[in-house]
C-alpha cells in the first residue's frame, strides 16, 4: 500500500521542483560589466572578436577564445582557443584547460590565453555561481 500525503497535492509542481534542486545563476564580471547564465540563457561567449559577450581586450585571447554552457545542473567552461584558458578558483592551484571542459566551482577567476598571474591589462573574467 502506498499513503500519498495531501500536502503534495497543494502545492504547484514548480513549487516542488524548486524545493529539490535551488535555481542557479552564474554572474561573470569584465571590465565592471557584470554578465549572467542561467538555465533560461544557458550559453555565453568570450574572445577577442567583437560579437562574443564578453569581448576580452587582450593578444593572447583567441577570437573565438571559450564558452560557458549550463548543462546538467553546473555551469562548464570550455576552452576553444589556440592559448588555452586558464581558471583559478578561489583557495585553489590555477589550472589550465587546452580544448577541454571544466566545471566551474563557487568563486574565482578566468585567463583567457594568459594566467592569472599575468593580467596585467585588468582583462581576467571573475565568475561566481549562486543560489537565487
Amino acid at each position: 500500500i502506498i499513503m500519498l500525503t495531501p500536502s503534495l497535492f497543494t502545492q504547484p509542481p514548480e513549487a516542488a521542483i524548486s524545493i529539490v534542486q535551488p535555481r542557479l545563476r552564474l554572474v561573470l564580471r569584465h571590465r565592471g560589466i557584470a554578465h549572467i547564465v542561467t538555465e533560461a540563457r544557458p550559453i555565453l561567449l568570450m574572445g577577442r572578436e567583437e560579437g562574443n559577450d564578453i569581448v576580452v581586450l587582450d593578444r593572447r585571447a583567441s577570437r573565438h577564445h571559450a564558452r560557458i554552457e549550463w548543462r546538467r545542473g553546473a555551469f562548464f567552461l570550455i576552452d576553444q582557443s589556440s592559448n588555452g584558458t586558464f581558471v583559478r578558483p578561489d583557495d585553489e592551484a590555477e589550472l589550465a584547460l587546452k580544448r577541454e571542459e571544466f566545471a566551474l566551482p563557487g568563486t574565482g577567476r578566468i585567463g583567457c590565453g594568459f594566467s592569472i598571474e599575468e593580467d596585467s591589462q585588468g582583462e581576467a573574467v571573475a565568475f561566481e555561481v549562486r543560489q537565487n
